[in-house]
């Protein structure tokens, strides 16, 4: 699979179109609504790259370390890109429901700090997707390491899934779907955080995940779903978790014997805990 994107890296920047202004003529308007919005912005100018061959364009800031490096990003998102759909069992491109109408690309922005980021959208955030439209934003900033798995992960797993069937008690499964996506962050597997947790009497039941997810701290809900998830996925495949997401609040958690041998299984993990701050200086 590496090999593969080592491939293509050098037909990556396909189109590369460097726009002024932030509301010129010229900038390729996503089809998204936030996303046209986000484009048309006032104080900020964008350099846009079409892979109209990944089904996605990205946006940068410019004046950014993104935009002086382009190349380096873009094969940085084409190689999480092609990891993501491969462990999603998804491909790259969906057929058209008509040759004459071609598909709307996903819109990834990057912006340059969170302070941009909390400018522009609101939100300060490192990373995060757009719900209802294929539009995804992150910070790109000098020794931090974006959430794009994460983060496409979730962009894919609705664009391709649709909305989870059990509402927000699925959102352990979004997100956990998220971590496993994204891989060990700074070294530490979710189920070495997990079996930290399981160690100092912290690590949530599969109950808990689901009724009050957003109520946990985000260090302690995020390894154990993800944790789970991967737990899941190596009993049930990508079919078992597709399947859940489908699935209403009565079939959406697993039962008693699953959940008590996901347990046992964190239990034979070396425990393991994060740095926080530095997780929040240098990411994942």
């Amino acid at each position: 699979m590496q090999t593969g994107v080592r491939k293509v890296g050098t037909q990556l920047l396909v189109s590369v179109i460097a726009v002024a202004c932030g509301s010129t003529d010229s900038t390729p308007r996503p089809s998204g609504l936030v996303a046209a919005r986000v484009v048309a912005a006032a104080g900020f100018s964008w350099r846009a790259i079409d892979l109209p061959h990944r089904g996605l364009r990205l946006y940068i800031q410019q004046g950014t370390v993104a935009a002086a490096a382009p190349r380096g990003l873009t094969e940085s998102v084409v190689r999480a890109q092609t990891d993501v759909l491969a462990l999603l069992g998804e491909p790259l491109i969906l057929p058209r429901p008509s040759a004459n109408l071609p598909a709307d690309p996903a819109a990834l922005f990057f912006l340059g700090s969170w302070d941009d980021m909390r400018r522009l959208t609101g939100r300060p955030l490192a990373g995060f997707v757009q719900p209802g439209e294929a539009t995804a934003f992150f910070v790109w900033a000098p020794d931090y390491r974006a959430p794009l798995r994460h983060e496409l992960a979730h962009l894919y797993t609705f664009q391709r899934w649709g909305l989870p069937a059990g509402g927000e008690a699925a959102t352990w499964l979004v997100e956990g779907i998220g971590v496993w996506a994204g891989g060990p962050c700074l070294g530490q597997s979710s189920d070495a955080l997990a079996a930290g947790l399981l160690a100092r009497g912290r690590l949530p039941s599969v109950e808990d995940l689901s009724a009050r997810f957003r109520d946990l701290e985000e260090n302690v809900a995020m390894p154990a779903a993800g944790s789970l998830i991967a737990f899941i996925q190596v009993r049930e495949g990508i079919a078992g978790l597709r399947a859940r997401w489908r699935s209403g609040p009565d079939l959406l958690l697993p039962d008693r014997a699953l959940s008590a041998a996901w347990r046992t299984h964190v239990a034979r993990i070396r425990p393991a805990a994060l740095d926080i701050a530095r997780v929040l200086q240098e990411g994942c």
